[in-house]
C-alpha cells in the first residue's frame, strides 16, 4: 500500500478544506459563538453603558467633542458586544482602521474595569505633582 501524508487521504474526493479542518481539529468557531463567552455583564445593561460613558467623559452633556467621542463608544460597544461583529467588519462599518477599533476596545475594557483609559490604576490626585524645592 501507497503511503499518503497525513491529512491527503481525507482530501481525496472531498476537497482540499475537508482535509485541512480534519488536520487541524475542524473548522473553528465563528466569532459571534466564541464572543458569546466573554461578552462582559455591563454591556447587557444600557444603564450601565451609558454610566461608563459618563465616567470616562463627564462633560458629555456640554461638551461637542466628548460627545461625539462617546458616541463612537456607543456604536462600537453595539458593533462588537451586542451584534458579535469581528474587528474587522466594525472597522468598515464604522470607516476606521482595525487597529483602533482594538485600541478603543481595550481602553473601553480598562475604563470598565475602574483603570484610566491607558491602563493605569486611578490614584484619586489629579493634576500635576507638586514640585519639591530645597
Amino acid at each position: 500500500m501507497k503511503q499518503v501524508p497525513f491529512g491527503v487521504q481525507n482530501a481525496v474526493g472531498n476537497g482540499f478544506g475537508n482535509a485541512f479542518n480534519s488536520v487541524v481539529g475542524g473548522p473553528r468557531a465563528s466569532h459571534a459563538v466564541r464572543l458569546k463567552k466573554k461578552i462582559p455583564d455591563w454591556t447587557k445593561s444600557k444603564a450601565a453603558m451609558l454610566e461608563l460613558l459618563r465616567s470616562v467623559f463627564p462633560k458629555l452633556l456640554t461638551d461637542k467633542r466628548q460627545q461625539k467621542h462617546a458616541a463612537r463608544w456607543f456604536d462600537l460597544i453595539q458593533l462588537y458586544y451586542k451584534r458579535g461583529e469581528p474587528t474587522s467588519v466594525v472597522a468598515s462599518t464604522m470607516n476606521v482602521r482595525r487597529s483602533w477599533v482594538q485600541g478603543t476596545l481595550r481602553r473601553i475594557r480598562n475604563a470598565a474595569a475602574g483603570k484610566r483609559t491607558d491602563g493605569k490604576p486611578r490614584t484619586g490626585k489629579p493634576g500635576r505633582p507638586k514640585q519639591i524645592r530645597f
